[in-house]
């Protein structure tokens, strides 16, 4: 889970404006207003022969941000209602995240981490160093940015310095996302994300480039809107191949949002 968190920070970086000033956490989830909890409950439905199977449900999540829009507090539910783990967020000054905890459902923290930044003149991160519990350092990344600010790849050492991943983001003339690639230490991709306005290609491969995970999604469709404008249903149809295996899906994501 701790490489998941660390590797989302990472999507986000790209995101953030030329200013040492991080967004909030409210504009990369997509919401408006003065978003107080995010309720998020994902519900899968495969297509059998043009029938609908069993639904399956998959883990709430629920979501608590600050008043500033940094989410500060994560939890994962199992779909029996039990606690699988918990995420605790906290900030600098510069609404960048200077520290990560995870507890598992019984409360028991199972790691924690603090980040540290570097900029260049410009006000782009350079590098983000990532030390554990105990302030030993961790392993660090490191930026590089086209001529319009975007970032274009992000290398992963470890406290070695050795390399053991490297991002790589393709974008349009108008800095769009076209791309993301992530290689392993060998240079094998084992993801590969591929957006467009019609449908999204998302691939998990082995560390040997094997396919394990393919699934082509069709654009979502927005069914109910609240009255600040945030969707509160979502519902997206997708072909899933894995194991040699293809599976059709509907997936529905039902959003419960309160305000401040």
């Amino acid at each position: 889970m701790r490489d998941f968190y660390i590797a989302l920070i990472l999507c986000f970086i790209p995101s953030m404006s030329v200013s040492a000033q991080a967004q909030t956490d409210l504009k990369n989830f997509g919401l408006v207003g003065p978003v107080k909890t995010l309720r998020l409950q994902s519900t899968e439905i495969p297509l059998i022969n043009g029938k609908f199977g069993d639904p399956r449900e998959k883990p709430l999540q629920l979501f608590t941000f600050d008043k500033e829009g940094h989410k500060i507090e994560q939890e994962l539910h199992n779909p029996d209602g039990t606690l699988l783990l918990r995420l605790l967020e906290k900030y600098d000054a510069n609404g960048f995240r200077s520290e990560g905890s995870e507890y598992d459902g019984s409360g028991k923290l199972t790691w924690r981490n603090t980040f540290q930044y570097e900029f260049d003149s410009q006000g782009r991160i350079l590098t983000l160093s990532i030390f554990d519990r105990d302030g030993n350092f961790y392993e660090r990344m490191i930026m590089n940015y086209d001529s319009s600010g975007f970032m274009t790849d992000s290398t992963t050492c470890d406290r070695n310095g050795h390399v053991t991943n490297k991002s790589i983001f393709t974008r349009d003339r108008n800095g769009a996302l076209l791309e993301f690639t992530l290689l392993n230490s060998n240079g094998v991709v084992i993801q590969r994300q591929i957006p467009s306005p019609t449908q999204s290609e998302s691939v998990e491969n082995n560390e040997d480039g094997t396919l394990r995970r393919r699934q082509i999604r069709n654009t979502p469709v927005r069914e109910d809107v609240d009255s600040r404008g945030n969707w509160t249903k979502l519902t997206s149809k997708s072909v899933i191949t894995q194991s040699g295996k293809s599976e059709e899906i509907i997936e529905v994501l039902h959003r419960t949002i309160t305000y401040y």
